[in-house]
């Protein structure tokens, strides 16, 4: 399976799939298989208190398989835009201190290891300019209390308009044109697991990967999110079987198992 960078290819990003099979009986599929999958506790919902008197003289109904699923997913994706959210306000926060330290660096002269925060522990690395702009190319944020290591590395692809930025403090690359976040790359502490979202022409697509022995990525899973077209989404999971499940909204807008394939490239 090919793994490409989130970084090369963002403009033109897509998914691709391979299946050996086509639409599959959803009714195959087990209820403790999917909550397997999902890796979902039972939640209990909110009750006012008329509902909890109705409920003694009224049992419900369990929820079916379908209603199962739409939940799940729906979880899943909720989990998923709030980590879209958290990024786009690191790219707002990146974006707000690459223009902040070039601020400082011009006031000073951009002279190096210039304090840029209120302890004096951080400091401002400046390195080649511009000839256009005469702004740096790269702009080092160091810790001198950690032995002067690079905390933050900004570099500077087409003056202020696309940033690329090295975050190590959270494991975090991000790419940005003209304030807006374009793609970010996401490491765990072991370097094992790894988050990725990339902006489309469509909306955006968001993919969890897990590292092999071959060193390279396999997806674990995907969401396709289209802005214009909500049934154009869709939430690909790794199953219990190793293999891939797709859901998509049917026409009750309910989340339904559409197909199984065997692989995909991201």
């Amino acid at each position: 399976m090919k793994v490409q960078s989130v970084f090369v290819n963002y403009k033109n990003a897509q998914v691709s799939f391979k299946s050996d099979s086509k639409f599959q009986d959803k009714n195959n599929q087990k209820p403790e298989l999917f909550l397997d999958e999902f890796q979902i506790s039972n939640q209990k919902t909110k009750e006012n208190f008329l509902d909890t008197v109705k409920s003694v003289f009224k049992p419900k109904k369990s929820p079916t398989l379908g209603q199962q699923i739409d939940d799940a997913v729906n979880d899943a994706i909720k989990l998923i835009k709030g980590k879209v959210k958290l990024y786009n306000g690191y790219a707002s926060n990146y974006n707000s201190l690459a223009n902040l330290y070039n601020k400082i660096g011009k006031k000073s002269g951009f002279k190096q290891f210039v304090p840029c925060d209120s302890g004096n522990d951080k400091r401002l690395v400046f390195g080649d300019f511009d000839d256009e702009t005469s702004l740096p190319k790269v702009i080092n944020k160091i810790s001198m209390a950690d032995n002067m290591q690079i905390q933050t590395r900004y570099e500077f692809l087409d003056g202020t308009n696309l940033i690329s930025v090295e975050d190590r403090t959270r494991n975090i690359t991000a790419l940005m044109q003209n304030g807006n976040l374009i793609a970010i790359s996401e490491k765990d502490n072991d370097g094992k697991n790894i988050c990725e979202y990339v902006l489309t022409k469509e909306g955006y697509l968001y993919c969890e990967k897990e590292i092999q022995q071959n060193k390279t990525y396999k997806p674990r899973s995907v969401f396709e999110y289209n802005k214009k077209n909500p049934k154009a989404c869709r939430y690909i999971v790794l199953n219990a079987n190793n293999k891939y499940s797709v859901y998509a909204l049917n026409d009750k807008k309910m989340w339904q198992k559409t197909e199984t394939l065997d692989e995909i490239e991201v």
